[in-house]
């Protein structure tokens, strides 16, 4: 995951996002991925991206956003996601967050900088899609999204890292 490339894209932010606030937080995210082991990540875990069959057996598809990245980031994503389609609902996040936590533990340091892998995915999400609108690329599902997530990415910064942590987290 690289935070220059992050950043770089994060200039066409759409208006009313405040984008020295989310450089922070992708700063403080390369800060604290910087030494943490890496490994595949799906990098697009969301509800439509995970099956379940009449035996509880569960599976995952979609692998085109395959990335090497710390494990945090697969979970930053998935909170992101799941977490931004429920209403910022914190309890959902609590959920997945337990869940995870009963098959791997993560680390102080991993869960400190979940906050930020969040803000980070929708930042780059909405900018990405802004550059295309800007640049006349952009369809109707383009234009929805980057509204959506806009809506979503600032709820996220409107709640906290504070919120977050106590109310995701349990600290």
């Amino acid at each position: 995951v690289s935070t220059q490339s992050t950043g770089d894209n994060l200039s066409c932010l759409p208006g009313g996002v405040d984008r020295e606030r989310v450089l922070e937080h992708v700063a403080r995210m390369g800060q604290g991925l910087r030494n943490l082991p890496s490994q595949f990540c799906h990098s697009d875990i969301n509800e439509f991206n995970v099956l379940v069959d009449e035996e509880g057996e569960v599976g995952v598809i979609d692998f085109n956003d395959l990335i090497l990245a710390p494990r945090v980031v697969d979970v930053g994503h998935c909170l992101a996601y799941l977490m931004g389609s429920q209403g910022l609902n914190t309890e959902v996040g609590r959920c997945i967050l337990e869940g995870y936590r009963e098959v791997i533990a993560l680390t102080p340091e991993e869960e400190g900088i979940l906050y930020d892998i969040i803000i980070s995915r929708f930042a780059l999400s909405c900018a990405l899609g802004q550059k295309h609108i800007e640049e006349g690329h952009a369809n109707d599902y383009v234009v929805k999204c980057v509204k959506d997530n806009t809506v979503v990415l600032t709820g996220f910064l409107d709640m906290g890292r504070r919120t977050f942590e106590r109310e995701v987290l349990g600290r």
